[in-house]
Parts: structure tokens; C-alpha cells; sequence
């Protein structure tokens, strides 16, 4: 055996590990590293909407401008708000060549004109007009809702937009797209309102876009949902006077701070209940329910544990912080002197 040989090779193998070595070190120290990609943009930080921002610049959905920003509050364009959908549907198939030539304002030349062939393939786009596209011209809410509705395929009511106080800004092209929104918690508005006309901005769009991505849907218009036929994976309730039927949600329902009264109707996973004071009516099963605050709870339903993270009082029994009740029956009516709780656990009312 030719032992000079055996030692060249031994240390040519020694040094490409120690170059090898030494290029994944500087990969991970880098800053233009995995850091990079998970930095937080420095106009966000304090933004309503910095955890769905952050989540898009980690996954590469949403990308800053050469400053690093993502400028939150500014009108999203159609080609922008097009490229946000393709992206977080992973869509890359475009229609044939030519198909676009009717559009007299989209060029080849442009940064956006596979975006807008993706969005045609995908039939969720379609122009203002016969020849017009308006790729830089800012989308309106109700627009979003539109494209909203396609591609989440979901159904609504004929009227579901009445929920919203500012129904009668609503246009007729958009009713029914508006309607899909509202009763699949989609879009959550501002104060009872949805704002149809106003330009959504890119935070906005960001949010709305990330409830179909995750499948975390938001109610906060009074009124009754069916949720039928449809398996949701997270629900959150920001206001009082809702009512959901027939749901079915794998992870969990949230029934946010300001909430007094919900009525929740179907099968549970965990249902969290954030008020300091709530009215739960509750049908169905839930395999846990976590209360914050003091509940008057109703319903014909079963509940395999409830869990309380401080001292509140149900249906007017104190239970103390730490809590937890095994195998909950629900069998009471509000109002009702001699609800009827019963429960194989720790507390017994």
C-alpha cells in the first residue's frame, strides 16, 4: 500500500471537513442568516397586526421594502394584493401567452405581470374592465372581500352583509361576496362597521388573508352563524349577541375580553372564555372549557373539564383559582333558580 498516498488523502479529507466546518459556522453567524428572514420590520414593531406581519416576513409571504419596512397603514395595490394571495396559495401555474394583450395597462416589462397571469389562471381576478386591469390603482375593501370569497370558496347568506351598520355602502356587485365574509369570519370590521369604499391597507389585507391561510376565523357582528358542514380549526368571538351553530372546531373557541353573552352550539375542543363577566350558553360537547372570569353558564351540554385560572364564581357557586372539574353535565336555563350542574371532579354544585 502506497502509504504517502493514504496520508495526502487522509489530509485532503481532514481539510475540506475544516473548511466545511468553518463555512457552516459562518452561515449560522451570519446576519443575513436564518435571523434575516425572522426579522421583525422596525415600522411594526408596536403595529396591531406585528404577530401575522412577522409570521408572512418569516414564511417569505410579505416582503419589505429596501429599507426593511413594510409600510403597515399603506394602500395595498391590486398587483400587490395579487402577488399576497399567490404567494400564501403557492400558486404558480399562469395562463397561455397572449391572454393578457387585451389588458392595455399591464406590460411585459412590469414587475407584475406574471402575478396578474397566476391571479387569472387561478379565476380570482378579473378587470375593471374589458381592457383594463388597474394593477397600480389601490383595492378597496369590498374588493378584497370579493377576491376573499373566491378563494376560500366558502358560503353565505344572501343578507349577512345587514350585519355591518354601514350595510347600505355595501355595492350590489359585492353583496354576496360581503355576505361570504361576515358569516365565515373573515373579515372582523371596526366598531359594527366594514368599511367597504375605504382602500384596505397592507396590515389590513395581511390579517384578513391570514384567517384563510390558518383557519382562524373572527366574528364580532351581533348575530346568529351556521357553521354546518364546515370543520374550523380556530374561532375568536370579539363581541356580545353572537350565536354559532352547528359548529365544529378541532383547536379552539375564544370568547374575547368584552364579550357578555355567546351562545355557542355544535362539538369543541376548548373553549376559552377571556371576560371578566359572561353569559355562555352552551349545546353540544366541549372537551374543556377555561374560565377568567365570573360566568353564569347554560345550556344542555357536557363538558369533560372545566378549569379556572383564577377565583370566579359560576352560576353564582366561588371557585377557587387552580380548579379543575372532571365530566361536567349541563342541564339549566337562564334565569332559572335550581340550575342543574352536576360533575364527578373536585367541585360539586
Amino acid at each position: 500500500m502506497n502509504t504517502q498516498y493514504s496520508q495526502g488523502r487522509n489530509s485532503s479529507k481532514k481539510l475540506f471537513a475544516i473548511i466545511l466546518a468553518t463555512i457552516f459556522l459562518l452561515v449560522s453567524i451570519s446576519p443575513q442568516g436564518v435571523n434575516a428572514a425572522t426579522k421583525v420590520a422596525s415600522d411594526t414593531k408596536n403595529h396591531w397586526a406585528k404577530n401575522e406581519i412577522s409570521s408572512w416576513q418569516s414564511e417569505g409571504l410579505l416582503k419589505g421594502d429596501d429599507s426593511g419596512n413594510v409600510r403597515p397603514n399603506d394602500k395595498i395595490t391590486r398587483a400587490e394584493f395579487m402577488a399576497f394571495v399567490n404567494r400564501m396559495l403557492g400558486l404558480t401555474e399562469k395562463v397561455e401567452a397572449g391572454a393578457l394583450e387585451k389588458y392595455k395597462d399591464v406590460s411585459k416589462e412590469m414587475w407584475y405581470y406574471d402575478t396578474i397571469a397566476t391571479a387569472l389562471k387561478a379565476g380570482y381576478i378579473t378587470g375593471l374592465t374589458a381592457e383594463k386591469m388597474d394593477p397600480n390603482g389601490a383595492i378597496t375593501r369590498q374588493q378584497a372581500m370579493a377576491i376573499m370569497a373566491r378563494i376560500s370558496k366558502a358560503k353565505g347568506t344572501n343578507d349577512g352583509y345587514k350585519k355591518a351598520k354601514d350595510a347600505d355602502k355595501v355595492a350590489n356587485w359585492a353583496k354576496e361576496a360581503v355576505s361570504s365574509c361576515i358569516d365565515n369570519g373573515f373579515i372582523a370590521g371596526f366598531q359594527g362597521n366594514i368599511q367597504p369604499l375605504l382602500n384596505i391597507t397592507r396590515a389590513e389585507a395581511v390579517v384578513m388573508l391570514n384567517r384563510k391561510k390558518t383557519d382562524t376565523r373572527t366574528f364580532s357582528f351581533a348575530g346568529t352563524y351556521n357553521l354546518k358542514g364546515q370543520k374550523i380549526k380556530n374561532i375568536k368571538i370579539l363581541d356580545s349577541g353572537i350565536a354559532l351553530e352547528d359548529a365544529e372546531v378541532s383547536d379552539g373557541v375564544t370568547i374575547g375580553k368584552n364579550v357578555e353573552k355567546v351562545s355557542l352550539k355544535g362539538q369543541f375542543e376548548k373553549i376559552v372564555s377571556e371576560g371578566r363577566k359572561v353569559k355562555l350558553d352552551l349545546q353540544g360537547k366541549a372537551k374543556a372549557l377555561e374560565v377568567n372570569g365570573n360566568m353564569e353558564l347554560t345550556g344542555k351540554a357536557k363538558i369533560e373539564k372545566i378549569e379556572t385560572t383564577t377565583d370566579v364564581t359560576i352560576n353564582g357557586t366561588e371557585v377557587k383559582k387552580g380548579t379543575k372539574v372532571a365530566d361536567a353535565n349541563i342541564d339549566a336555563k337562564e334565569g332559572e333558580e335550581n340550575s342543574k350542574i352536576t360533575c364527578t371532579g373536585i367541585l360539586k354544585w
